[in-house]
């Protein structure tokens, strides 16, 4: 059973000025966890063996740009697969 995503000072100062500010454009591993309030195992285990996962390891790096993480989480959600940006173009009609 997974534990309960625990969140430090750090991390709830961290999410409070994100809600509300504004999330950053390039999240890295951190950032999703915040995003998901899930633990990074978690995240990967669930969602890390799609074939449109859009996070991305450079280096030691795990980052993905908020768009696309969101239009992921939108086309996982749908059961569709993500195509890229031009999933996130809400409001235009379907090909």
């Amino acid at each position: 059973m997974a534990t309960k995503f625990q969140m430090t000072d750090d991390q709830l100062k961290r999410k409070s000025e994100y809600d509300r500010n504004g999330w950053p454009q390039i999240m890295t591993r951190e950032d999703i966890e915040l995003y998901m309030q899930r633990q990074w195992l978690t995240i990967q285990k669930f969602y890390g063996n799609r074939p449109d996962w859009p996070v991305r390891k450079v280096g030691e790096v795990w980052s993905v740009p908020l768009d696309d993480w969101r239009g992921f989480l939108s086309a996982f959600y749908t059961g569709r697969i993500y195509e890229g940006l031009k999933d996130v173009a809400y409001g235009e009609p379907d090909e």
